[in-house]
């Protein structure tokens, strides 16, 4: 990937130094905090993630957890089931509300998995059979002053 910026950072703080900067925001296979954030659809998460964004940022993510492979961590972090539904029902206006309007949301198999550049994606893509989330969205905000 070009001009790619790679940050070690909590998502809760952020450095400054990365508010505006991108113009597409990935989150891959998140886990812990990130990943109970974006399912939840917490506003401190969503704010931060805005406000990385340039102006008409892009947000991509991949999620995956399944009850049948990760039942401990679904119920250690209380994530719910991930469904279409649910992503309409309740992520969707949680996510319009911080500016960002989910465009696109599918199930992806392990075949498309193997082109995401991640080793944990591959690691996933070539292990057992089972579905990740891909959600797409625009981040709508403000030109900064």
């Amino acid at each position: 990937m070009p001009n790619v910026l790679y940050v070690i950072a909590s998502v809760e703080n952020l450095p400054h130094e990365l508010d505006d900067t991108a113009d597409t925001v990935w989150i891959v296979l998140p886990w812990g905090s990130l990943l109970r954030g974006v399912v939840s659809g917490a506003k401190s998460i969503l704010k931060n993630i805005v406000q990385i964004s340039s102006v008409n940022g892009i947000l991509k993510m991949f999620i995956s957890y399944s009850v049948k492979y990760e039942p401990v961590e679904m119920e250690k972090l209380r994530l719910p089931a991930l469904t279409l539904e649910y992503i309409d029902s309740k992520l969707t206006p949680l996510y319009q509300e911080e500016g960002i309007t989910i465009t696109e949301r599918n199930f992806l198999t392990n075949e498309p998995m193997k082109e995401i550049p991640s080793k944990w994606a591959k690691r996933l893509a070539y292990g057992r059979k089972r579905k990740t989330l891909f959600i797409e969205a625009c981040i709508e905000k403000e030109v900064p002053p």
